[in-house]
């Protein structure tokens, strides 16, 4: 078992990282001690709360322990074409308004005829635009059309054009401790389960 101060830990798990774990700040929850940004390290200088910097993140191929999962990187359409809510009027366009650490989205506006709308957690914003999701180009090249949310909160708006709205995004799942195509590159690469567990959960002790 693993503990933290003494106390079982929750061990979040999900799919793939776009190259660092994410924090709690996607779910609006209060820090865990065990709970970290993780891959850091292979961004180099770039800060990912900055769209600038976050963009140059998610357009290149870093050195990861994710990179051979499908959904390391991707490429989403989204058809807004024809999007029109009773109490918003049209939907015009999408803005990303605040990023965490690890560059997930925590704050997106969705800009309507009538009114703004924005969403602060990573699940309802996957929820929210998955609606609209037309296809998802994959890392292998393969072509997704049977999604019914996004991959991740973890994306940029490339443009917007005739009612196409282009994302470029990486990562499947909230992000939040163990990557499970990380944990086996990890594996893979020699590493045991200790040393695995401690690189996803920080200030834990494991116990039998």
């Amino acid at each position: 078992m693993f503990t933290c101060n003494g106390e079982l830990i929750t061990c979040y798990y999900y799919s793939t990282s776009a190259g660092a774990t994410n924090d709690l700040s996607v779910w609006g929850a209060e820090k865990r001690e065990y709970i970290a940004v993780q891959g850091l390290e292979n961004t180099g200088s770039l800060d990912l709360t900055q769209n600038a910097d976050f963009s140059r993140y998610i357009r290149s191929n870093y050195e990861c322990y994710d990179t051979l999962s499908p959904f390391y990187r991707w490429q989403a359409k989204l058809d807004i074409s024809n999007i029109k809510e009773s109490e918003y009027g049209q939907l015009h366009s999408i803005e990303v308004r605040k990023r965490n650490a690890a560059g997930y989205i925590t704050e997106l506006v969705i800009h309507y005829a009538n009114k703004d709308v924005t969403l602060k957690k990573e699940l309802e914003i996957r929820k929210k635009l998955g609606q609209y999701l037309k296809e998802i180009v994959l890392s292998n090249e393969k072509i997704r059309t049977d999604l019914s949310m996004l991959p991740s909160a973890c994306f940029e708006v490339l443009k917007t054009e005739n009612g196409i709205v282009t994302l470029c995004g990486g990562g499947y799942g909230h992000g939040i401790g163990m990557s499970q195509y990380g944990a086996n590159a990890m594996a893979s690469a020699g590493y045991n389960y200790k040393q695995i567990i401690e690189y996803y959960y920080e200030n834990i002790v494991i116990k039998k």
